[in-house]
């Protein structure tokens, strides 16, 4: 959802400095009000004064402002707590997100859409995939920033039921006929055993085509122990290696717990993956493997090509130039023209900058809170696809 938002945005340029990025917090404040109208307005307030002198980007703006306006009033959901709009009139452009998590409050206008709030809420707004339940049944909730967006149901099928007694049937049957009822219950067991060896591979060929489908991102067991044991023995290779924790939890827990048992173990999964990819980011580095970190190796390493995820620390603040077309990127210096294409060059916060450029490239994208030796290198570094 966020990563492909950041995607189609990375590649954007608004002729004329007009693009609009807003982002909002939707929470009551401690007045018990939502203020972002109010923010709204008196930011606007200043951005038309700035842009009179500019009347191709001034009526671009007020136009874009009018459907922001008519968005607000009739589009916000009811559990939205942060909006993200972005709109150029002159390019066509109006482009929204809502969420149930809030955003700072933030109002640009420029050349490009300011993504780096996007990115900070990349990671919680990936799918989670939770499965609940035991050897007859379960439920896959799909999760998004803790919230459940879809829900499937599995559970044997009803013929296995029929074939059981049917099964039943002949034994007993034939109970006087040489059979002993040792025998009766070894034979009812090992059938039984074999539903549920049939169903758990249901489940686990349900999930390898779920996941085929890009249906989720991670993967969470829930239910009782022997499930989850059996579960986690079938699921296939790739399956697996998305498989972020499990819990033994009552497998008909009410929604409302199973969720935030699943918010409580994905959170301390990013928390971990945060605090290890930059671990990871400065051991490869030391080791002249496939990372680089600091500002000026990284900025090399995007115009290159060469990196796989981009890992920002989310204080950083920074100015830089940026190629109006191209990948080039420079934090120090004032160049006039790209040199790589000879297009245009802007001036550009140095994250927004990092994070258009490692999109465009398909990259992934960490913003974290800096560990100290991450911090040493500015707070900027990036895993290599090569060297």
């Amino acid at each position: 959802m966020i990563r492909d938002l950041i995607k189609e945005l990375s590649s954007i340029e608004c002729v004329g400095s007009s693009f609009i990025s807003l982002y909002f917090n939707l929470s009551i404040n401690s007045r018990g009000r939502k203020n972002y109208k109010h923010f709204i307005k008196k930011k606007s307030s200043e951005i038309e004064e700035s842009l009179k002198g500019d009347k191709r980007a001034y009526e671009s703006f007020k136009n874009d402002l009018e459907k922001i306006e008519r968005y607000l009033d009739f589009e916000i959901g009811s559990e939205t707590l942060g909006v993200a709009i972005f709109a150029c009139h002159e390019e066509g452009i109006f482009k929204t997100l809502q969420i149930p998590a809030p955003f700072n409050n933030q109002m640009t206008v420029s050349s490009f859409p300011q993504l780096s709030q996007l990115a900070s809420k990349m990671k919680q707004g990936e799918t989670v995939a939770v499965v609940v339940g035991d050897t007859n049944s379960v439920r896959i909730f799909f999760m998004v920033f803790g919230k459940e967006v879809e829900q499937e149901f599995l559970e044997r099928e009803d013929v296995d039921e029929v074939r059981m007694k049917r099964f039943s049937s002949r034994v007993s049957e034939a109970g006087g006929k040489g059979f002993t009822y040792g025998g009766y219950s070894k034979k009812v067991d090992a059938y039984e055993e074999s539903l549920i060896k049939a169903f758990v591979k249901d489940v686990s060929e349900h999930l390898d085509r779920w996941r085929r489908d890009k249906r989720y991102k991670h993967l969470i067991l829930m239910g009782n122990e022997n499930f989850i044991i059996i579960l986690d023995k079938a699921l296939h290779q790739k399956v697996k290696q998305m498989l972020i924790g499990s819990r033994r939890i009552e497998p008909f827990s009410s929604d409302l717990l199973i969720l935030e048992s699943a918010e409580e173990i994905y959170h301390s999964f990013l928390e971990r993956s945060r605090k290890e990819i930059q671990k990871i980011l400065v051991e490869e580095n030391l080791s002249d493997g496939l990372a680089v970190v600091g500002v000026e190796p990284t900025i090399v390493a995007l115009t290159k090509g060469q990196v796989d995820a981009l890992v920002l620390s989310s204080d950083l603040n920074r100015q830089s130039i940026r190629c109006s077309k191209c990948a080039f990127i420079t934090a120090a210096g004032e160049p006039k023209t790209c040199p790589l294409c000879g297009s245009d060059v802007v001036r550009s916060d140095l994250k927004e900058a990092m994070i258009s450029s490692a999109s465009r490239m398909n990259g992934d994208i960490w913003v974290v809170e800096a560990t100290d030796e991450l911090k040493r290198y500015g707070g900027v570094g990036a895993l290599l696809r090569f060297r």
